[in-house]
Order: C-alpha cells, then sequence, then structure tokens
C-alpha cells in the first residue's frame, strides 16, 4: 500500500514538472517573439538569455518525462537523448559566437550562457551511459 502511493506522488511530481517545464517554454517563446519584433530583426546576442531559459524549461519538462518511465534502460536511453541534443546545441552556439568575433567582444560574458547546455549535456550523457549499462549487466 506504501508503495502504491509512492508511485502516485511520483507521477504527480512528474505531472507538476511537465507543466512547470510547459510554462517555461510558452513563456520564453512568447518573450522571444515580442522581444524579436519589437526591434524589427532577432539580434543573436541579446537572445542567448532567452535560449538559457528555454533550455532549462526543456530540462524541467524532459526530467517530468523521465519521472514517468518505469525502466532504468528507458531512463537512461531518454538520458543519452537529453544530453546529446543539448550538448550539440550548445556546441552549435558556442561556435556560432567564436565565428562572430564582434559578439564575443562586446559581450564576453555570452559565453557563460552557451557553455551551460555543453556541461549539463555531458553530465547527463554520462548519467545515461551508466544507467544502460547497470540495466546490461
Amino acid at each position: 500500500m506504501i508503495q502504491i502511493e509512492s508511485i502516485k506522488v511520483q507521477k504527480r511530481r512528474g505531472l507538476i514538472l511537465i507543466i512547470i517545464g510547459l510554462i517555461f517554454l510558452i513563456f520564453t517563446t512568447i518573450w522571444g517573439l515580442i522581444w524579436s519584433l519589437q526591434l524589427g530583426i532577432y539580434v543573436l546576442a541579446m537572445g542567448y538569455p532567452i535560449i538559457y531559459f528555454e533550455v532549462f524549461g526543456i530540462l524541467i519538462l524532459l526530467l517530468g518525462i523521465y519521472t514517468f518511465l518505469s525502466s532504468p534502460r528507458n531512463k537512461g536511453l531518454l538520458l543519452l537523448i537529453i544530453g546529446l541534443t543539448l550538448s550539440i546545441v550548445g556546441i552549435y552556439y558556442t561556435l556560432n559566437i567564436l565565428l562572430n568575433l564582434e559578439i564575443f567582444r562586446t559581450e564576453p560574458q555570452i559565453i557563460a550562457y552557451v557553455s551551460f547546455p555543453v556541461i549539463i549535456g555531458v553530465i547527463l550523457i554520462l548519467v545515461g551511459i551508466k544507467r544502460v549499462i547497470v540495466k546490461l549487466n
């Protein structure tokens, strides 16, 4: 009986995380659209805080989905997919900044915004590999 109640609590937490993640994504998308329409063009250097919050919203959303999965192998595979996606996005934006040195000269703190997804992605890849390997043994 106690185990069934703890599963219900986990499912409820997962649903709450999914709702919070969707709220983050909706608000950052609206924020980005309003901001880009106001300027007329999308200035990449100013958009990095928006990207940072969208990545955070996606992480919360996927953490909610993660709580609904029952198999450790499925959880590990989901972590691998999330980690690879975050790392690729972070590396893409890092490359974009390094190719546009004007952005880097005017706002050097932008590297902090794009390195966050790469670091989180690598951590998630390592945890996902650990979960898949433990399940296979």
